[in-house]
């Protein structure tokens, strides 16, 4: 969905949901390449559980894994990364509050 409007409007999702770098986690980066969970598990050859599971934090990205999701989703390896290690980060936290 936000991948139309970014297009009607001739802009990039990025420019309508600014995250700063530091915050982006691996659903963000998702959200930015236009893909929905599904379509882009399927893309990556995984579940859409597992992708989910991955995002949260919940399970390792597999190193096989890192450069093609960095591809699918425009972005470096690096940044792929970081974004994992922000969501275990996350998930600790909360785990920590409850």
């Amino acid at each position: 969905m936000l991948g139309l409007l970014a297009e009607a409007l001739d802009t990039s999702i990025s420019v309508l949901v600014p995250i700063p770098a530091g915050k982006l986690r691996m659903s963000d980066l998702r959200v930015r390449a236009a893909l929905n969970q599904r379509n882009a598990a399927a893309q990556l050859g995984i579940g859409a559980t597992t992708l989910a599971e991955i995002e949260n934090g919940a399970k390792p990205v597999r190193d096989d894994l890192v450069p093609k999701i960095a591809e699918l989703y425009g972005v470096d390896k690096r940044i792929v990364a970081e974004a994992w290690k922000r969501g275990c980060e996350q998930r600790e936290t909360r785990a920590k509050n409850l």
